[in-house]
């Protein structure tokens, strides 16, 4: 049986396996030597370099993207259970202003990148979205921006978010927090067969009725709004194994490194000063955001930091739980606002498309 068009130049050849051994070997040494998401940025610089060299790992068939994002959307929701917003309650208006700050922010910042530069609105304003890293790379494809400058600007912002945090950490004396283990509730009994037939079916179905019903990045957002609700009605808990969710980074990774050119390279260099700086300038306004927060209520500026970071939910947490911060209220914060983010970010940009003035877009691929 003849394999179609798309597969033959990639088929068994020494080539291809070679790329992809590259790409799986890059992550690797990316965990090794501590690098954070190393599983996604790894492959992704990798496949970027092969790509230059005229050697890509592929194919990326649109159906195994479909399922990363469906992967991607339960693990994000997995971690969310009504335990996790309870530390909200006493700080909720505060809070709740933060969170909405740090969107209307994001929001303007990548307005005026988008009037500041050639590239389209839909990309700047999903780039400047602060939800999680990997999240916003996935849903950036489904909403016709272009994956490359979003990753690039996410994932600058996350290693900005990571230095800035940890310089921080270090000066205040914070020191370590015990780890996940220390801080993580008991969540009940439920046999560990079953909390990945259960992540199995969110996954499954939930991205089967995202795409089904044609919501904007369904895929992604109908898998963790499943596994919302079961937080929400305390079924769970929601655990895949061990290797799932790198997997999942990694074949993202690959993929968009793989769609990196000498052209879009050179875009970036043309206006890579603009995306650091608006990056800086994003960090620096959520950082008074923080900054005020702890000054209204009664939670450490080490918290209040992380919890408004715009670096990454799942950067912020894994600080908070290394420095010794609030991590439940991080996670509570950093996980409703990612929840708005990836629910709301979809008809914010389309808003915004029909808002804004006429931008000159970025070649598609």
């Amino acid at each position: 049986m003849a394999l179609p068009h798309r597969f033959r130049n990639h088929s068994i050849r020494p080539r291809t396996v070679m790329a992809w051994m590259l790409c799986i070997a890059s992550g690797w040494v990316g965990t090794q030597i501590g690098i954070p998401v190393a599983w996604l940025v790894c492959p992704m610089l990798m496949a970027l370099v092969l790509r230059l060299g005229n050697n890509p790992p592929g194919p990326h068939p649109d159906g195994v993207f479909v399922a990363v994002q469906a992967i991607i959307g339960t693990v994000q929701g997995a971690v969310f259970s009504l335990d996790s917003v309870k530390p909200l309650a006493t700080n909720w208006v505060p809070v709740t202003l933060a969170i909405v700050s740090v969107l209307v922010v994001s929001v303007y910042t990548g307005k005026w990148l988008a009037r500041m530069t050639r590239i389209s609105v839909r990309t700047t304003q999903i780039g400047t979205i602060p939800g999680g890293a990997a999240g916003m790379v996935a849903l950036s494809e489904d909403l016709g921006a272009d994956t490359r400058l979003v990753a690039f600007m996410q994932y600058a912002r996350v290693m900005i978010a990571i230095l800035t945090i940890s310089l921080y950490a270090h000066f205040a004396g914070h020191g370590d927090g015990g780890g996940l283990a220390a801080q993580t509730p008991d969540h009940g009994n439920l046999p560990l067969p079953m909390q990945y037939l259960l992540a199995l079916a969110i996954t499954v179905i939930g991205g089967w009725l995202g795409v089904r019903f044609r919501i904007p990045a369904g895929s992604m957002v109908g898998p963790l709004v499943l596994a919302l609700l079961c937080g929400v009605f305390g079924i769970g808990p929601i655990a895949m194994p061990a290797f799932v969710l790198p997997v999942a980074y990694f074949l993202l990774g690959a993929r968009i490194g793989a769609r990196f050119d000498r052209e879009t390279l050179a875009r970036i260099r043309s206006v890579g000063a603009l995306l650091i700086g608006s990056t800086v300038v994003l960090m620096g306004l959520c950082g008074l955001l923080g900054m005020g927060l702890a000054a209204v209520t009664d939670i450490d500026l080490l918290t209040a930091l992380l919890a408004t970071s715009p670096g990454g939910s799942d950067v912020a947490m894994i600080a908070a739980l290394e420095t010794g911060a609030n991590a439940p209220l991080v996670a509570a914060i950093q996980i409703s606002r990612l929840l708005v983010m990836l629910l709301l970010g979809p008809v914010l940009v389309k808003w915004l498309l029909r808002e804004a003035p006429r931008i000159v877009t970025v070649a598609a691929d």
